[in-house]
């Protein structure tokens, strides 16, 4: 069993090192941050990150629940009011080009990959709430946002690598 559980940290460890050397060497490489998010998935402080989120009475019920949103439908969304969030982030999306569903998904099989799932699926909503550009200090902006409201080990990272 030990033997299992060390291989498994090793691996966990290279995907990690992999995602970081990769945004390193070109610092927009967006896709490279789930590999050290996944590499990250076991260690104490994701736990104790997700320990903190769940003794928010709020999220620990939306967590239970285990709701996926579906994807946007970025027609209806487009029609909101003008001011309105839903407003906002279809300009957001049609400004930048992204593709609202463009993130790695997780397969959730526990509260940890339930939390990082859901952050992946709305971490492009988080930029409209916030102000927070899409280009690399934007990003780094919005990690720091998040070390500081939901205390999950990946921004440490990515901010030290700045």
């Amino acid at each position: 069993m030990f033997l299992k559980d060390l291989r498994g940290l090793n691996l966990e460890f290279l995907n990690t090192l992999k995602g970081a050397i990769t945004l390193f060497i070109d610092p927009g490489r967006a896709d490279a941050t789930p590999d050290i998010e996944d590499g990250m998935i076991n260690i104490k402080a994701t736990k104790l990150a997700i320990e903190y989120i769940k003794s928010k009475p709020e999220v620990a019920q939306i967590i239970q629940e285990r709701y996926i949103a579906p994807p946007p439908d970025m027609e209806a969304i487009g029609k909101c009011p003008e001011g309105s969030l839903g407003y906002a982030f279809a300009k957001y999306i049609k400004d930048t080009g992204f593709d609202p569903n463009y993130y790695r998904g997780l397969k959730i099989t526990d509260d940890t990959s339930y939390i990082l799932h859901r952050l992946r699926q709305t971490h492009d909503i988080w930029h409209v709430v916030t102000g927070l550009g899409f280009d690399v200090n934007g990003e780094l902006g919005l990690q720091a946002f998040c070390l500081a409201q939901i205390r999950i080990p990946l921004p440490i990272i990515l901010l030290a690598g700045d």
